[in-house]
C-alpha cells in the first residue's frame, strides 16, 4: 500500500531521522538506523512508542535534523470511535498520526510550547488510514507539573510557575482547546532551562512586567509607556496532545483539575485565574466554584 509522508522544515529528508522510506517510520519496512538503541515507551493500546535517538546522538555524523532524540508514535488500529472524532471533530484528520500533528500546529501557533512534530507518515486510504506514525522532538529537562509542584516548596518558584500556568491556560481557551485530563499533560521547564533551543522559539515563556506605570492627571492609566522590565518564566509544557480535539471547552473543568492534583492554594490558585482572563466577571465565576 502507497504511503505518504511530511517533513519538518527542520528535517531535509528521511535520511536525517534514520530512515530510508516512509515505510520505515509505520514500522512495515526496515527498522530506523538507531532503532536498536530505542526506548520503549508505556502506551495505549494499538499504539507503539519509540524513544529513538537522532542519527549523530550516539555515534557518527548528524544528518541534518540535529542531535537528540526524538519520540516515534506508531498507530497501528483505532477503535470505530476514535476513527470517527479524528475524520469529523476539529482539526478534521485522514489518520491518527495526523490528528496529532495537526493538534500540536495549532497549539504552537497559538503560543503554547510542546514538543516539536518533525515528521508525519500514512497509509494511503480514501477514508481514514489505519496505520501512521508521528515523530515528535523530545524535550530533555522537562519535569511532569504534577511532580514539580509535589516536590517544589519555594513559593517564588511556585508563584511564577502559577503565573506561567495561568498564561498557558489563556491561550488555550483563546484557541479552544479542549484536553481531557490537561493536569496529567503538562510538564515543567525550569526558568534555567527556558532559553534552550528546544524551547519556545516566539518568547511565550517570557512576561512583560510594568515597573513604572504612567498616568494622566486625572488618575487615569496610560499604560507601559516606560520602565519597562522582562522577567523569566519558568515554561509550562503540553507533553500530549492525544485524544485532543478544538471546541469550546468549559474552562472551569481544567481549573478544578489543576487545582486538585496539584494541590494548589487559594492564592496560587487566585493567581492562575487572573493570568488566565482579564474578565473580572469570570474570575469570580471561577473563584466562587
Amino acid at each position: 500500500m502507497a504511503t505518504n509522508f511530511l517533513l519538518d522544515l527542520a528535517v531535509p529528508d528521511l535520511s536525517a531521522l534514520g530512515a530510508r522510506a516512509a515505510e520505515d517510520l509505520l514500522g512495515t519496512g526496515a527498522a530506523l538506523e538507531t532503532e536498536a538503541q530505542a526506548e520503549r515507551l508505556p502506551a495505549e493500546d494499538g499504539v507503539e512508542v519509540l524513544r529513538v535517538p537522532l542519527p549523530g546522538t550516539l555515534r557518527g555524523r548528524p544528518r541534518g535534523a540535529g542531535t537528540g532524540w526524538v519520540l516515534l508514535r506508531r498507530f497501528h488500529a483505532a477503535p470505530l470511535r476514535a476513527r470517527l472524532a479524528a475524520r469529523f471533530q476539529h482539526p478534521r484528520s485522514d489518520s491518527l498520526a495526523s490528528r496529532e500533528w495537526n493538534l500540536y500546529c495549532a497549539l504552537r501557533a497559538a503560543g503554547v510550547v510542546t514538543p516539536a512534530p518533525m515528521a508525519l507518515a500514512h497509509e494511503v486510504h480514501p477514508f481514514f488510514a489505519k496505520r501512521s506514525a508521528l515523530v515528535l522532538r523530545d524535550l530533555e529537562g522537562v519535569r511532569d507539573a504534577r511532580t514539580w509542584f509535589a516536590e517544589t516548596d519555594d513559593p517564588l518558584a511556585r508563584r511564577r510557575a502559577c503565573l506561567s500556568l495561568g498564561l498557558t491556560l489563556a491561550r488555550l481557551r483563546a484557541g479552544n482547546f479542549d484536553l481531557p485530563r490537561l493536569a496529567s499533560r503538562l510538564g515543567v521547564l525550569p526558568e534555567d532551562d527556558a532559553d534552550r533551543p528546544d524551547a519556545a522559539d516566539d518568547a511565550c515563556g517570557l512576561e512583560q512586567i510594568l515597573a513604572a506605570r504612567t498616568r494622566s492627571p486625572r488618575g487615569e492609566a496610560l499604560g507601559f509607556a516606560r520602565g519597562l522590565r522582562w522577567r523569566r518564566l519558568p515554561e509550562i509544557v503540553v507533553t500530549d496532545a492525544a485524544g485532543g480535539r478544538i471546541r469550546a471547552a468549559a474552562q472551569r473543568a481544567n481549573l478544578d483539575d489543576l487545582r486538585s492534583t496539584f494541590a494548589l492554594s487559594r492564592s496560587e490558585l487566585r493567581r492562575v485565574v487572573f493570568a488566565t482572563t482579564h474578565d473580572a466577571e469570570q474570575r469570580r465565576r471561577w473563584l466562587r466554584a
